[in-house]
C-alpha cells in the first residue's frame, strides 16, 4: 500500500515519458518508480541501472511490488559476464560499457537510480548510459547515443551535489530538446556565459529554475513536506554481496545445516533414552544435546564476527552515500573492533561509545553529537548505548550487526525516536545476502 504522497509521485512520473524524481532519502523512490512500470500495462522490456550494491535490493523490491506476474517472474541481474534474457534487467553502472549492444535496443522503460552518479558527462558510465555530446573542440565522431527508451525515469535524493551544471547530464538524457547543452540549464538559473566559473546562481535564479523543472520534469518532496503521512519509523534493508562476503555467507549456511542435523540426531537420542527408562542414558543424551547447542552458538558467533569485519568496507561506502543526503547518522554494531574500524574511517567527524568507555566519556560523546554540527556520526555498541541516552539530532539509524534479542535493537532505534524528535526516523539494517541476518 502506497502512502498518499507516493501515489502522487508515481502518478506524476507515469504521466510523463521523461521524469526526474528527487525525493529525500527514506521516502520510497524505488516504490514510486516501480509504480511507473505498474502503470504501463504494455511494458515488456524494463531496464534498471543502479549501483552494484543495490542490485539485490532492487530485485527484492521488484518481486514484491510488480503487479504484472509476467514481469514479476522474469527479473534478472546482469554482471560483467552475463546479460540476462529476462523481461526486467537490473544492471550496475560499472558494467554499462560492457554491454553496448544489449543496452542499445529500445526499452519500454529505463529507470536510472542514484542518477547523480552521472554528473560528469565525460566518464565511461555517463557515456554508456546517457551518451556523449562532444565539445566544439572535440572530434564529432566521439558522439555517442545513450540508452534509448520510450519512457525514462531518473531517481536521486541529491540532484545537485556541488555545482548546478552537474545536473545537466541526466537532464540531457531525459529530455535533450529542453536541455541541449549545459548552458541552457545555466541560463534558466540566470547564469550567462560570462558569469560561468565566477559566480553561482542567485536565489532568484534558482527559484526560477526550480519552478521550470517542477512544471516540466521534476518532482521533489522532503520529509518535512509529507511528515503527517509518514509513520513514526520507516524500516529499510540494504543487502551487501560479493567477494569474501559471499564465501562467508556460504560458510554460515553450511555450518547452520550441519548443526541442525546434529541437533536432530541428538534430539532423537534423547527420545530413545527416555523410552529405554535408563536415567543415566537420558542424562548423557541431554548433556550431548546441550553441548551441541553451545558449540553451535559459539561457532556461529565466530563466523558472524568475521562477517561483520568483512562488511566494514561496504558499510563505510554506504555511510558516505547517506551523508550526502542527511546531516547526522547513528550506527550501531555489536563488536568493539568492528565499531573501532568504522569510527576510524570517519574519525574527524564522529564519536564512538562502547562498553569500555567511562560514563564521562560517554556523556561527552553524546553531547558532542547532539550539539556539534561537524560531528555527523555516532558509532555505538548495541548493548552499551541502547538505553538511557538521547540522540535526536539524527533521523537515520543504521545497523551494521544484529543482536540475538530483537528488543535490544528496538531500544537502539528509540535513541533517535524519543521525546524531542519531530521527524520520522528511518531505520536501515545492512545485511549480507544469504545470511542468517538477511
Amino acid at each position: 500500500m502506497l502512502f498518499p504522497y507516493q501515489a502522487i509521485g508515481a502518478t506524476f512520473l507515469a504521466a510523463r515519458n521523461r521524469a526526474l524524481l528527487c525525493d529525500e532519502m527514506g521516502l520510497g523512490k524505488t516504490i514510486q518508480a516501480i509504480g511507473v512500470v505498474n502503470a504501463t500495462p504494455n511494458a515488456s522490456d524494463v531496464l534498471v541501472i543502479t549501483k552494484a550494491g543495490l542490485k539485490l535490493n532492487w530485485l527484492r523490491e521488484l518481486r514484491r511490488w510488480l503487479v504484472n506476474p509476467t514481469l514479476r517472474d522474469s527479473v534478472g541481474i546482469a554482471d560483467g559476464k552475463v546479460f540476462p534474457t529476462t523481461r526486467v534487467v537490473i544492471a550496475n553502472y560499472d558494467i554499462a560499457h560492457v554491454w553496448p549492444k544489449s543496452l542499445a535496443r529500445m526499452w519500454d522503460i529505463v529507470i536510472v537510480d542514484e542518477s547523480h552518479l552521472l554528473k560528469n558527462p565525460a566518464t565511461r558510465r555517463a557515456k554508456a548510459i546517457c551518451g556523449y555530446k562532444p565539445k566544439r573542440s572535440e572530434n564529432p565522431s566521439l558522439a555517442r547515443s545513450g540508452i534509448p527508451a520510450k519512457r525514462k525515469v531518473a531517481l536521486t535524493g541529491t540532484p545537485i551535489e556541488n555545482r548546478l551544471e552537474e545536473l545537466w547530464t541526466v537532464l540531457w538524457w531525459l529530455d535533450p530538446a529542453r536541455f541541449p547543452s549545459k548552458w541552457k540549464l545555466l541560463k534558466l538559473a540566470g547564469i550567462t556565459y560570462s558569469d560561468a566559473g565566477t559566480s553561482g546562481p542567485t536565489d532568484r535564479g534558482m527559484g526560477a529554475l526550480q519552478r521550470f523543472l517542477r512544471e516540466n520534469i521534476m518532482i521533489r518532496r522532503l520529509k518535512k513536506d509529507v511528515l503527517k503521512e509518514l509513520p513514526p519509523k520507516i524500516r529499510t534493508m540494504t543487502v551487501f554481496s560479493g567477494g569474501d562476503l559471499d564465501e562467508l555467507a556460504k560458510r554460515e549456511n553450511a555450518m547452520g545445516r550441519q548443526f541442525a542435523e546434529q541437533q536432530e540426531e541428538a534430539a532423537a537420542e534423547v527420545e530413545l533414552a527416555k523410552a529405554s527408562g535408563s536415567e543415566e542414558e537420558y542424562r548423557e543424551a541431554v548433556a550431548k544435546m546441550r553441548t551441541i547447542g553451545t558449540v553451535a552458538f559459539e561457532e556461529m558467533a565466530r563466523v558472524r564476527h568475521e562477517l561483520a569485519l568483512a562488511k566494514v568496507p561496504a558499510m563505510v561506502e554506504a555511510i558516505k552515500e547517506r551523508l550526502e543526503e542527511t546531516a547526522k547518522i547513528i550506527v550501531f554494531a555489536h563488536h568493539t573492533d568492528v565499531l573501532e574500524q568504522l569510527h576510524s574511517a570517519f574519525s574527524g567527524s564522529s564519536v564512538l561509545v562502547h562498553g569500555g568507555h567511562a560514563v564521562a566519556v560517554r556523556e561527552a560523546s553524546v553531547s558532542r553529537f547532539q550539539n556539534d554540527p561537524n560531528c555527523r556520526l555516532f558509532f555505538g555498541s548495541i548493548r552499551a548505548t541502547g538505553e538511557g541516552i538521547t540522540l535526536t539530532a539524527a533521523t537515520l539509524v543504521m545497523f551494521h550487526e544484529f543482536d540475538w534479542v530483537p528488543s535490544k535493537m528496538m531500544q537502539c532505534e528509540d535513541r533517535a525516536h524519543r521525546i524531542g524528535q519531530r521527524d520520522t526516523v528511518t531505520v536501515e539494517v545492512c545485511v549480507v545476502n544469504g545470511t542468517l541476518d538477511s
